[in-house]
């Protein structure tokens, strides 16, 4: 049976800018916003340090209402370089141990420790050292959650459980009492718009999620009812792909100084963004197959549509 690990900085932005800033460490700051411009009114929190954390302040939460909730909060503008060191140093010391490594976000990653431990106990051992290295090559304000299981969807709860710097094991015969207890936003790939669709059917939490037989689910969700059926119990994929650095998706975001209203204003500027993300599309030698549009409005109310092609475009 396999063992996989999943590796998850913690509050990463924030954690990289007190690295590199010993005056930042143990502050409540935000990163957001860009370099180009000191208004931050308009933009949302990036990622929040602890000491935010604890004052209320949240990831995704306007910067002009976090500055509400602590005048004193401290902003940094987003450095992507710096934090795609950080990165990189994390894969460089993974690939200490092993290449079965699949990169799952810029501060995650799943690595498949089944032919390098003997057991869990041995994966335990083996992920302190790997907390030892990060400490060592990244800094010791860069904490990392680890969790341990045998596949993909348990080894993401368990690290997700125990923020931050934690270190979570569930074994195979651990993995049903584990899971039973876990809130269904615990489960990557339920957000905020399936736990309402599963609201309005009566499932509310993982033990509802189990009484509801696969054909039921399928009904209301169509193939991803499977998925949903399957992580009730603690099942998942435990396959890595190392290979699966490929780009998923392209995009490109912009804050406008001011709100627009004219039509063909909106028009102009939505082709411009569209003309950038194709640029890096044929830079890459990609196709797309998807094209989603997001907006937020002055009040941070987010609208989101997308469209699936029946060819690839670029």
């Amino acid at each position: 049976m396999a063992i996989i690990m999943h590796i998850d900085f913690n509050s990463f932005f924030a954690s990289v800018e007190q690295q590199a800033n010993p005056f930042l460490r143990n502050k409540a700051l935000v990163v957001g916003g860009k370099k180009k411009t000191d208004n931050f009114n308009r933009a949302i929190v990036a990622a929040a340090s602890y000491q935010a954390k604890q004052k209320g302040i949240k990831t995704g939460m306007p910067i002009k209402q976090a500055k509400k909730l602590l005048p004193n909060l401290i902003i940094i503008p987003a450095d992507p370089a710096k934090y795609a060191m950080a990165t990189n140093k994390l894969l460089s010391i993974l690939q200490n141990y092993t290449d079965q490594i699949e990169q799952f976000s810029v501060d995650e990653a799943f690595v498949d420790l089944t032919k390098i431990v003997k057991d869990y106990m041995d994966a335990t051992i083996l992920s302190l050292k790997i907390k030892r290295d990060i400490i060592n090559e990244v800094g010791q304000f860069c904490p990392v959650s680890i969790g341990i299981s045998s596949n993909k969807l348990m080894a993401k709860i368990a690290s997700n459980s125990d923020k931050p710097n934690g270190l979570t094991v569930i074994p195979p015969h651990k993995i049903n009492d584990f899971i039973l207890h876990q809130p269904l936003k615990n489960i990557c790939g339920i957000g905020s718009k399936t736990a309402q669709k599963l609201a309005s059917i009566g499932v509310n939490n993982i033990k509802d999620l189990r009484a509801v037989p696969l054909q039921t689910l399928k009904f209301y969700f169509k193939n991803y009812g499977i998925f949903l059926y399957n992580a009730a119990r603690g099942r998942g994929d435990y396959k890595i792909y190392p290979n699966n650095n490929m780009t998923k998706s392209i995009s490109h975001s912009y804050t406008f100084a001011y709100d627009l209203e004219l039509e063909a204003e909106i028009h102009t500027n939505l082709l411009a963004i569209a003309d950038k993300v194709a640029r890096k599309i044929r830079q890459k030698n990609l196709i797309a197959s998807t094209i989603a549009i997001l907006v937020k409005t002055r009040e941070f109310k987010t609208c989101e549509k997308q469209i699936t092609l029946s060819h690839g475009i670029n």
